[in-house]
């Protein structure tokens, strides 16, 4: 593939497939074609490491406009196939530790939620710390887990993209209480 001068600086393959080197680990978990369809691997979707170097880059031309209705969630497979490659960073890699034990810590956390019977679970990020909250019977409780900032966040991403779909509400409002349910 002979790449060409895209709109913004960016180069364009002759698949359409954009590639920028601002953000070069973010070739592993996305990619965007020039007609506007973003492709993001399996749990990115929410991840602040997908989301915004996608948004800067829209914004400054270099990408097609970010919407959350072009927006694919594929397998890390299909899209390293997109780029022709099996080629994953080392960057990439690292970040799959804290991903592993936020989606451990999330599982756990389920199951002792689902064990009590309670009605809603809270994550507030509180600094360098993701706190946990509890709510059975009414009351809330603190979970005695410990959660890394990166790790809280890592969660809330992995719910996101597990969330049902259909309710029309806006997600991922900052500073604004986010409902959603969670089927199993």
């Amino acid at each position: 593939m002979m790449p060409i001068l895209g709109k913004g600086g960016c180069d364009v393959l002759d698949s359409g497939l954009m590639m920028q080197d601002e953000y070069p680990d973010w070739h592993d978990i996305a990619a965007v074609f020039s007609n506007g369809q973003y492709y993001v691997a399996e749990g990115h979707k929410w991840h602040p490491e997908f989301r915004e170097p996608a948004q800067a880059l829209a914004r400054s031309g270099k990408f097609p406009p970010f919407e959350a209705s072009r927006i694919q969630v594929v397998t890390q497979e299909r899209l390293l196939s997109l780029y022709g490659s099996t080629r994953v960073s080392a960057a990439h890699h690292a970040s799959d530790g804290v991903i592993d034990q936020a989606q451990n810590k999330l599982q756990k956390i389920i199951a002792d939620a689902a064990g009590t019977r309670a009605s809603d679970l809270k994550f507030i990020q509180d600094g360098g710390l993701t706190k946990v909250r509890i709510k059975v019977a009414g009351r809330e409780f603190t979970s005695g887990l410990s959660w890394s900032a990166a790790e809280g966040t890592t969660a809330m991403a992995t719910l996101f993209d597990a969330r049902d779909e259909g309710t029309g509400d806006a997600t991922s409002v900052v500073g604004r209480f986010q409902s959603f349910s969670v089927s199993p």
